[in-house]
This record gives structure tokens, sequence and C-alpha cells, in this order.
């Protein structure tokens, strides 16, 4: 669920990243002679690393590779511009596009942060550990973290965890002006080979918005947090046991409500088990 909503995101753009970091791999991957033009003309040799298309967020270490050498890149195509080292025949070289563009720097940037904000969250739940009870409140968490950046802050609020996952992401309404869309660390990167002009710098930041707009109605569509089961199972959380013992019994008089609903456990059993969870 977290892979394919950030490939929505990132494809709902139109942002050539994907392609661009693929490309750059198998520019020299093949190639020795062209790895040796690239260590003649930039003095260095750290290669770019295979981008995956099926495991979008394991992309993190191929973008900050492409980043690192961004300026030996541009040193390479200038080279080749220049006819001092031999044009690539190949479609790869279709990277000098990109280099070209004023802000594809800054979408890489934006790339890398959103995926970096992803990644723990996924790190944390590929586990075998029971993890139930924590899950609510990470993935709203991490919800109403993407939401701060374009979402007007008296709309998102003090939204609890069932009204979060149904606020309405398309809704303008709901979007802050273009020009508050944050995407402040993309932007403060230097390494733009042009200087973007103001329309294109907005039109970036509508591309932002677009990205994380994409990203989170994939994400909210199969939301586990849109399970009523799934929300009150947070009252097994250690810290919301201690913090909030009354709303913690509240919450689990419910899930063996549920549970009585789907006749998964007997109703004379009801005060037993719930007699157990208030004596742990």
């Amino acid at each position: 669920m977290i892979h394919n909503s950030f490939k929505m995101g990132a494809e709902s753009t139109g942002w050539n990243v994907s392609s661009f970091l693929s490309s750059l791999y198998y520019l020299f991957n093949d190639s020795p002679a062209r790895r040796e033009d690239f260590n003649n003309v930039t003095g260095s040799s750290i290669m770019p690393l295979k981008f995956v298309n099926h495991r979008w967020l394991e992309n993190i270490p191929v973008c900050e590779r492409a980043i690192v050498i961004w300026e030996k890149i541009i040193s390479y195509v200038e080279a080749v511009e220049t006819k001092k080292v031999n044009t690539p025949n190949n479609k790869s070289y279709a990277v000098k596009e990109c280099i070209k563009a004023p802000c594809f720097f800054a979408e890489l940037h934006f790339f890398k942060c959103i995926a970096l904000q992803l990644q723990p969250f996924l790190l944390t739940y590929q586990t075998n550990r029971p993890m139930v009870c924590f899950l609510s409140d990470d993935l709203c968490l991490l919800i109403r973290s993407l939401m701060r950046r374009f979402i007007k802050p008296d709309t998102l609020g003090d939204l609890n965890d069932e009204n979060l996952v149904r606020l309405d992401v398309t809704d303008k309404q709901n979007h802050v002006e273009c020009k508050q869309v944050d995407v402040e660390k993309a932007l403060k990167k230097d390494g733009h080979t042009h200087v973007p002009s103001a329309k294109q710098m907005l039109e970036f930041r509508m591309e932002c918005k677009t990205f994380l707009i994409h990203l989170l109605k994939k994400m909210l569509l199969k939301c586990p947090v849109s399970y009523s089961l799934v929300r009150y199972l947070s009252c097994f959380n250690p810290c919301k046991m201690v913090s909030d013992k009354d709303g913690c019994i509240k919450m689990f008089k419910k899930v063996l409500n549920l549970f009585l609903n789907v006749k998964r456990i007997e109703e004379r059993k009801c005060d037993v088990v719930l007699q157990q969870y208030i004596h742990l």
C-alpha cells in the first residue's frame, strides 16, 4: 500500500524522476568506455545506482546517489555537448533533458523528502511482531504529517482518527494557497542548472500538491484505520493503557461487541474477558 501510494503520487506529477534515475544507471552500467569518460571528465569513480520499479521506497539511496553526483553529471553532459568525449548513442542519454529542466533538481529533493517521510513507517511494520495496537496511531500520525503540507490548519484541526481518514483531500476548499505548500526543503537546495522563474516555482508547488493529493488518495482508499476494529485495538497500546485507562476500557468493550456481532465470542464470556482486560 505504501509503495503503490508513493508510486501513484510520483507518476501523477508528470515528472521524469523515475525515468531519469533508471536511465542514469543504464547510461554507464554496460559501457566501460563511458565510465572511463565520466571518470576522466569529473575525476570521480562514484557511479549511479540501479532504480527498482516495483518497490519505490527502496530507491531512496538511488535518489541520494544521483543528488551526490549531480554536479558531476552536469560536467559530463557539458563535455559531451562540447565534443570533448564521445556522444552516447543509446536512449539513456535522455538524462540531458532532465538536467536542463529548471526545477528538476528540486523535484529530486522532493521525491527523496517524501520517501524519507514514509520509509520509517514501512520499516517498522515489516515485522512478525504483534504491532496492531500501534497501527492506528502511527498511520494517522503519518497521514496527518503529509496533510499538513497542503491542508489548511483550521480544516485539519483536531480531527479524530475516524474523521481524518474521511477527509476529502481533493477538495480545493481544504487546501492552502499554492505559495504555502510545504516544499521549502526542496527549494533551498543548491544545484539548479538554471534559476527557475516565479511562474516555474509556482508550477512546481502545484505539482508537489498533486503528488501529495494522489499519494493520500491511494493511501486512504485502503487505509486500515478506516476499519473501526483497527482503531479500537489501540486499547492494547501500553502507553494508552496507562494514560487513559477509562478510554481504553470503552474501546475494548467496542472490540468485544464487534466480535460478538460476528459470533466470534459468546455473550456470556464478554464480561469475563472484560474483567481480565481491566485486571491487565
